[in-house]
């Protein structure tokens, strides 16, 4: 990852994962859908800085917290890049889609671990 619409893009999706925000609910406040939101996360759209503002203010931080990833970024191992995939990706579903995905997952721990 080195565009800097990779990178932002990261950086939104963190942030609205660590205040345990949908994609849904941001375009909600926003008025965009989700999957623009998505775009916007995988850095695959060119926003405005408007619409940077308006995600900024949707997730409650400053405009600045979206450039704050030079550091962070390289220092986030392949271990933690797949968990917060996996994260990403569940909360995408519905509350019975995600209890699902918890017992196949631990089932498949299990298996692993024998």
């Amino acid at each position: 990852m080195n565009g800097i619409l990779e990178k932002v893009g990261l950086r939104i999706r963190e942030v609205r994962l660590h205040k345990g925000l949908t994609q849904e609910k941001i375009g909600e406040i926003v008025g965009v859908s989700y999957s623009y939101i998505g775009r916007i996360e995988r850095g695959q759209k060119n926003i405005s800085l408007g619409m940077l503002e308006k995600i900024a203010n949707a997730l409650n931080v400053n405009e600045s917290q979206f450039f704050t990833y030079s550091n962070e970024a390289e220092l986030v191992t392949e271990k933690d890049k797949q968990i917060k995939a996996i994260i990403a990706a569940l909360y995408n579903q519905d509350a019975r889609s995600i209890y699902k995905a918890k017992h196949i997952l631990f089932e498949a721990l299990k298996q692993f671990n024998e």
